[in-house]
Parts: structure tokens; sequence; C-alpha cells
């Protein structure tokens, strides 16, 4: 299992990875959905992954957190 002092290590590790826990509570956009084959499909017209990484930095303030939009009607979901 993880320890509860491994935790900030694990956090800081998750973040430089791209991956955050920032507004996982509440009621915030729950899914910033885009394609699984974004960047790679010879047949799309826009590759949306800076698309959806700009979504994600604007709701979330840039992982600091965004009180602005943490009271979001439920189940609020984003597709790109």
């Amino acid at each position: 299992g993880i320890e509860l002092q491994d935790m900030t290590e694990l956090i800081d590790g998750l973040q430089m990875r791209g991956l955050s826990n920032v507004q996982s509570g509440m009621d915030n956009i729950r899914n910033l959905v885009g394609s699984p084959i974004a960047g790679i499909d010879p047949e799309e017209l826009v590759d949306t992954r800076d698309i959806a990484k700009d979504i994600d930095a604007m709701i979330t303030n840039d992982g600091k957190g965004n009180p602005k939009l943490a009271n979001l009607p439920r189940k609020f979901n984003i597709a790109v």
C-alpha cells in the first residue's frame, strides 16, 4: 500500500507527468474528453491535445485551483 508519508512525493511525481487531482472533489467539470487517437490519426482534421490541455489549465487555474468553477451543475462534462 501507499504510506501517508510518501504522498507528497507521489503527488509531485504525478504533477511532473501532467497528472493532477486538483478540483477532483466538489461540483466541477468532471470529464474533459478527447479522442484517444488524437495526434496519431492520419485522418484527423485537428489535433485536439493542445486544446484539451488549454481547457484543463483554464478550469484548474494552471493546477492551482479555480474557485469560480468549483460549484457548477452536477456532471458538467466537456468533449473536444
